[in-house]
């Protein structure tokens, strides 16, 4: 992961006489650190410090004495967050302080640093915190849930708790009739809101259940098989997630793009490779994210109309556009759900029409009453640029990952050494430079 400028620094106190277990516990704390592919801890053993009111000395006359053991340990605010309860009861009795750092330097990494015995079970989402439903499970019920998990798929699971199915949004729009992609309903507002209320009006009713739209063939994969291999599988069957299953096809998780690039996020930094020699017949795996970015980028300029906005943005499968300025610097960003709660609400019907490729408006005459309708442009509707994600071509691709991870977007703009647009990519891209690296 690239700290630099933002991370937590822990600092866990423990003496060297404690324990957990049979090991020691400064031991047993840097097992589940370096378990957990945290960026990096140090032990130091001090020569005299006290505890609970006595002097621990590394004196030759007290060479029994318990002496202090101090563990530090710089990482994400994120994955300090998920990690402290672990450490806690890990080291009762330690003393553990978190304080924010800034980091001026952090070591480059580059994505064959990825070890290769990382596995799925190491970077799944547990069937625990998987949302999951029965073959019987009311439909309307059910698309309410994920609109309120945040979810975009469940997978379905007969008693035994065997995967028998999936739903995905490709069910929810092409069987179950459901008029917007999940993410977009999100961005309309809450379940029980007017606006998403009638949408989901059409899911009720005799026979409306999971059984009755689930995808039956689902692509599954083993909680031994190298990471690898699930990028590979995403990629093949086109795939964001994929059930993680025993040799019974019960659950025991859930994978998807976004784990992986987790995953390789928290590897710690390896030596540097620099002019390193591929060896005849081999081929190298990509570096940069301009060996792997799209280069046919919707642009539009900051005063085009909604119409020609809603062209760009429906024209790739990345259902985004960038807005560039007239030397071709990106200025911002639309995303399709974000036009969902931009646009006029007077000119929703059209624009679901167009986002979800039902309609597009092809007369001049089309065209002014939209703009007529709405008034806006891609200014009025865009994510400024401090919003995006935007990096030369020549930015390694593992530093591409951390970036787009911190700052939570899913698309990445790429630019000329002028600033000049000149690609993008999207996870399915950077999944594709792993897949190649691992």
């Amino acid at each position: 992961m690239d700290l630099a400028g933002r991370a937590k620094q822990v600092r866990i106190y423990v003496n060297e006489g404690d324990t957990a277990g049979r090991q020691p516990a400064y031991l047993a704390v840097l097992e589940l650190l370096r378990r957990e592919h945290c960026a990096g801890a140090t032990v130091t053993r001090g020569i005299v410090g006290f505890t609970r009111g006595r002097i621990q000395t590394a004196q030759l006359v007290e060479l029994s004495s318990a002496l202090p053991i101090v563990i530090d340990w710089v990482d994400s605010a994120e994955r300090v967050e998920r990690l402290l309860p672990a450490l806690a009861a890990l080291a009762p009795d330690a003393l553990i302080t978190v304080q924010e750092v800034g980091v001026a330097q952090f070591p480059r990494r580059a994505l064959e640093d990825v070890p290769a015995d990382l596995r799925v079970r190491d970077v799944m989402t547990p069937a625990a915190r998987v949302v999951t439903a029965g073959p019987d499970a009311d439909l309307h019920d059910l698309v309410t849930l994920l609109l309120r998990r945040g979810r975009h798929a469940v997978p379905v699971l007969d008693p035994a708790g065997r995967v028998v199915g999936i739903i995905t949004n490709r069910d929810l729009v092409g069987r179950a009739g459901l008029p917007l992609r999940l993410e977009l309903l999100r961005a309309l507002g809450d379940p029980a809101d007017s606006a998403v209320a009638a949408h989901l009006a059409g899911l009720r009713g005799a026979g409306r259940t999971a059984a009755s739209i689930m995808t039956g063939d689902v692509a599954t994969i083993g909680p031994d098989a190298p990471v690898a291999d699930a990028a590979a599988l995403m990629l093949k069957r086109r795939l964001k997630r994929l059930p993680v299953v025993d040799a019974g096809r019960r659950l025991l998780g859930m994978v998807s793009r976004i784990d992986v690039l987790r995953a390789v996020s928290r590897v710690s930094p390896a030596p540097d490779r620099a002019g390193e020699v591929v060896p005849d017949g081999l081929v190298r795996a990509p570096r940069a994210v301009g060996e792997v970015m799209q280069r046919q980028v919707p642009v539009v300029r900051p005063d085009a109309p909604l119409a020609e906005v809603l062209d760009a943005v429906v024209s790739t499968r990345l259902n985004r556009a960038v807005v560039a300025d007239e030397a071709g610097r990106p200025v911002g960003i639309v995303v399709d759900a974000d036009l969902m709660q931009r646009v006029t609400p007077g000119a929703h019907p059209g624009l679901i029409r167009r986002l979800m490729h039902q309609f597009r408006p092809e007369s001049p005459a089309e065209r002014e009453a939209w703009q007529r309708l709405t008034g806006q442009r891609a200014a009025d509707v865009m994510r400024p640029r401090e919003k995006m994600v935007v990096v030369p071509a020549d930015t390694p691709i593992a530093e591409v990952i951390d970036r787009s991870l911190a700052q939570q977007s899913k698309l990445i703009t790429v630019v000329d050494d002028q600033g000049r647009v000149v690609g993008m990519a999207d996870r399915a891209d950077l999944l594709a430079a792993l897949a190649a690296a691992v």
